[in-house]
């Protein structure tokens, strides 16, 4: 097994090991588990089809026969998560979905995290006697705890230590701010409390005095990281103490307190003791509290965070790896809606190396791609003509212009020529795609197909695009760029993406099917210039800019059109388009030693702000 990456996924019983699933960053293989079953279906005359048998893992048993139970185990340095034994019952169905074994490395994705606290969750939704009514009479969307009888006090414990950091104590806090908002806060109903922890604890938040969802939110509006140790057993003593003076405040007369623990920290106690002791008494009477466990930053102590948890731990332990994660899960749980809307928003590409936590296989010096880069689209002039582009609006595509031009009878293709897809990341693999028709093309009008000047055009889509996690806009730089900019500086890291070519020395020369990336570092025009001198023909206008070469990473033919991206690092990862993919030296994409050259997107703004006015999107 290579560092954080997956075992192999193994062989179906009966059948042959084939076909595209791919290593995750979360160290499983993406797709469910192959299984060949007979030819009626899953009910057969002996019983049930093989279950499979789990990535990472072993399954005991060859025969499927009614009441036969198969028990299922895990290879060294993995753990099961499910069930360790099912059932093949009367109705040809097993009684439960096979387990999954998974590592140190792991990562829930918010979609398993909804499905497990789904329980409780209906649980708590179905002792409500009506949604919530906000003042103008509509009805919210929010969880409405208020049931005679039984009333829930909710605490969020919060780490503000310094292993945490300032950036994951504000996702920890946007969460809890989420899941409040759906929580009825009211002077009869369910109250939540606040604990913030580093060297010290905090009541930020009490049941007993904080009784209107107003109050709430404004003591969480007041929050501030704090740096310090770890002092997570003097957290949960606060808990016990304010729940103590909480009940006696705000329990009527043959009334029941539920007491739910949110713990919100990388698990990393190193003051005032082990939390063992306090979490204990806090699970057992009298106050029986149910606890969760959700895991903050990149690397949490899971021993540490497995020990604390209600059991079964599946049940109440996530461990999430980004902020798209956490985002996504807080409006997964609260029935809210993403806003997918923003721009240079996706999962979590690291701005220096463009990648996600694990290294994915190396293909000349292409790496695939993990997970999509959302704006990216294929924009198809014809079955031999292929390029990329980006979008930047709902009905804006952004290319270059010599992906409409025709060179030979130096014409623009006209808008029902142009084909264009998006969502892809496997051309093969058309799950999350939409198609899209063009409207009307725009090429700038000072286009020089010779020296490919003013190589930029625009495609406005005949409908608008929907945006979701795999369709999304990228952002635009700056209109002006100086030396305070965060863009265009020589030497820092840039990232082309597309489906061209992995090398031009392969006989093969397809397009790739599966989207790669490639880090190409900022070139100045200068140095760029230099490198071009002796190339006949080869002009770097002040509206071009260069980036890659010298051996590493540049785009090869069929990345033509996309964008070369640029990231910064505010709440989260957040990219911007720099540069469209231009032109090159012509001698082996990755092993030129002559950076690439593209459009300059910044010095386009105003002539792209002419044309999208439609919508401001672009504009932001």
């Amino acid at each position: 097994m290579t560092e954080r990456g997956c075992d192999s996924p193994g062989t179906p019983d009966n059948g042959v090991k084939m076909g595209d699933r791919f290593c995750l960053a979360n160290g499983v293989w993406s797709g469910t588990v192959a299984r060949c079953v007979s030819e009626v279906g899953f009910m057969t005359e002996r019983g049930c089809d093989s279950p499979g048998t789990p990535d990472n893992g072993v399954k005991m048993g060859t025969y499927y026969g009614y009441g036969v139970k198969i028990t299922f185990y895990c290879n060294p340095g993995y753990r099961l998560r499910g069930k360790d034994t099912i059932v093949c019952e009367h109705n040809g169905y097993w009684s439960d979905p096979i387990p999954a074994c998974i590592g140190d490395f792991y990562y829930d994705i918010p979609w398993d995290v909804k499905e497990a606290l789904k329980s409780p969750l209906t649980e708590m939704k179905n002792m409500s006697d009506t949604l919530n009514v906000v003042d103008d009479g509509v009805k919210e969307r929010a969880l409405n705890l208020n049931v005679s009888g039984v009333r829930h006090v909710v605490y969020f414990v919060i780490d503000a230590s310094s292993s945490m950091g300032d950036r994951d104590f504000k996702k920890g806090v946007a969460l809890t701010r989420a899941i409040i908002k759906k929580i009825n806060v009211t002077e009869r109903g369910h109250r939540v409390g606040v604990i913030t922890f580093s060297n010290n604890a905090t009541a930020i938040v009490q049941p007993h005095a904080h009784t209107t969802m107003a109050e709430v939110l404004e003591q969480l509006g007041n929050l501030r990281y704090t740096e310090g140790g770890t002092a997570l057993s003097k957290a949960l003593d606060t808990v016990k103490t304010d729940f103590d003076t909480a009940k006696h405040r705000i329990r009527e007369r043959n009334e029941k307190l539920k007491l739910s623990i949110f713990l919100i920290t990388d698990g990393k106690a190193n003051l005032g003791g082990s939390p063992k002791q306090a979490i204990t008494k806090l699970r057992e009477k009298p106050y029986g509290a149910e606890v969760y466990g959700i895991g903050i930053t990149t690397s949490p102590d899971r021993e540490a965070l497995r020990s604390l948890v209600t059991e079964p731990i599946e049940d109440h332990l996530f461990i999430l790896r980004d902020y798209d994660s956490y985002t996504w899960l807080a409006e997964i749980l609260t029935n809210g809606t993403i806003d997918y809307s923003q721009c240079g928003s996706t999962h979590r590409h690291n701005i220096d190396t463009g990648k996600q936590d694990v290294v994915t296989a190396r293909i000349a010096r292409g790496e695939k791609v993990e997970t999509h880069w959302p704006w990216m689209v294929e924009v198809q002039k014809s079955k031999q003509e292929m390029c990329g582009g980006s979008i930047i609006s709902r009905t804006w595509i952004l290319t270059a212009a010599h992906c409409i031009h025709h060179k030979k009878s130096n014409t623009v293709a006209s808008a029902h020529e142009i084909k264009i897809r998006l969502g892809l990341t496997d051309k093969e693999n058309t799950t999350f795609a939409q198609e899209a028709t063009v409207k009307r093309i725009v090429m700038h009008e000072g286009y020089n197909a010779t020296i490919l000047m003013n190589d930029i055009a625009l495609l406005e889509l005949e409908k608008n695009i929907t945006y979701d996690p795999y369709i999304r806009r990228i952002c635009l730089p700056p209109e002006i760029s100086d030396d305070s900019n965060d863009f265009y500086r020589e030497g820092k890291p840039a990232f082309v993406i597309g489906w061209g070519e992995q090398d031009k020395k392969v006989i093969d020369r397809r397009a790739n099917s599966i989207l790669r990336q490639a880090k190409a570092n900022i070139v100045s025009n200068r140095n760029c210039t230099e490198a071009y001198r002796n190339v006949t023909g080869s002009i770097i206008t002040d509206t071009m800019m260069c980036a890659g070469g010298y051996g590493g990473g540049d785009a090869c033919e069929g990345d033509s059109g996309g964008p070369l991206m640029q990231g910064i690092a505010k709440d989260e990862y957040i990219w911007t388009q720099v540069g469209i993919v231009s032109w090159g030296h012509g001698k082996g994409c990755s092993r030129s030693k002559k950076p690439g050259v593209y459009t300059n997107v910044a010095k386009y703004r105003r002539w792209i702000n002419q044309y999208v006015v439609d919508s401001q999107e672009a504009r932001n």
